[in-house]
């Protein structure tokens, strides 16, 4: 009898599960997510846009030819459905560079920097002599080095730059270790990130400084084409609404952008677009670094629903169209008006 009462109790609470889920006036899911494309100046805002690729590294160059990087390397174009995969099935691939001008992708495949043309072609191992898994490539406005670290395994890696003139590849092993780095060569020093610290070197391993330190763990740094900015965004979680800073090299300078979700730069220039806000309201907005100004060019309305973060934000090469993924809830707190 207890076995049949038990019986009888799971399948009322089933139904009702059930009826809950099909009745629409009493199910209200708390986030609505949704891709959406718009212009940078604000026009022609386009939700369910199905170009938003929201995984892995994803590089928009124009309206015919989009990169992405998961474990593979593809490309296909904004409104094809057909992927071309450009690296052989036994090349596990991490981070991607485009070099639009020259037509050339650097990328990390099975831990060495390799690089190829848009559709493939005359791949190529820059670093055949390396012993480490190098990781994280960086290289700010197309220029004269790719600077990453290298790893035995899981670790902070050795700070390594490889010269694109010359071939060599240099490893600073009297440097910190780091998970991440970036380098400036007006001034040959190193911004790099330790776990939950901002700090800048100078190459020679001089004048060690913390830039910030925080209590959660650093997400999303990049840096300006010229190299002046470095970007960083600091949050509990990898797409959760966080602290977001800006360092300027010029002006030796840490200074705070309010608060975001995710942000994309300008390729060639100093324009920077980020979904700014908190979870009750969060807006598209665009920042100018060079002259300071800002403005918002989506308030995040949308019919009676309100953006509240993103996971994933991409501007086009370019600047035809910025790329979102998006969170938005209901408005139960009269914001619409």
């Amino acid at each position: 009898m207890a076995y049949r009462m038990l019986a009888l109790l799971l399948c009322a609470l089933l139904l009702g599960m059930t009826a809950c889920e099909t009745n629409e006036e009493t199910y209200n899911p708390p986030h609505y997510p949704s891709n959406f494309s718009i212009n940078p100046n604000g026009s022609n805002l386009q939700m369910y846009d199905a170009r938003v690729i929201g995984i892995g590294n994803v590089f928009y160059v124009d309206d015919q030819t989009i990169f992405y990087q998961n474990s593979k390397l593809m490309r296909r174009d904004l409104n094809g459905i057909t992927y071309f995969q450009i690296v052989p099935d036994s090349m596990n691939c991490s981070a991607l560079i485009v070099d639009k001008t020259a037509q050339l992708l650097y990328f990390i495949g099975n831990g060495d920097l390799y690089r190829c043309g848009f559709w493939g072609e005359n791949l190529t191992n820059l670093t055949p002599q390396n012993s480490k898994t190098l990781a994280e490539p960086q290289r700010p406005g197309n220029g004269r080095y790719i600077t990453m670290v290298g790893r035995v395994g899981y670790v902070a890696g050795i700070i390594t730059n490889y010269d694109l003139e010359t071939g060599e590849l240099t490893e600073y092993f009297e440097l910190p270790r780091a998970w991440e780095a970036f380098y400036n060569q007006e001034h040959n020093s190193f911004i790099y990130q330790d776990r939950t610290e901002i700090r800048k070197i100078d190459a020679n391993g001089e004048n060690l400084s913390t830039l910030l330190a925080t209590p959660y763990q650093v997400y999303d740094l990049q840096q300006s084409f010229d190299d002046r900015y470095i970007f960083i965004r600091v949050s509990p979680q990898a797409y959760y609404s966080g602290a977001f800073w800006v360092y300027d090299h010029d002006q030796q300078s840490m200074a705070s952008l309010g608060n975001s979700s995710a942000y994309t730069l300008a390729e060639n220039r100093n324009m920077v677009y980020a979904v700014r806000g908190d979870s009750d309201w969060s807006q598209l907005v665009r920042i100018n670094m060079d002259t300071g100004w800002s403005d918002v060019i989506f308030d995040g309305i949308w019919d009676n629903f309100r953006m509240n973060g993103a996971s994933f934000l991409k501007i086009r090469s370019d600047e035809g169209r910025i790329y979102v993924k998006a969170r938005f809830i209901k408005d139960d707190k009269g914001l619409v008006q």
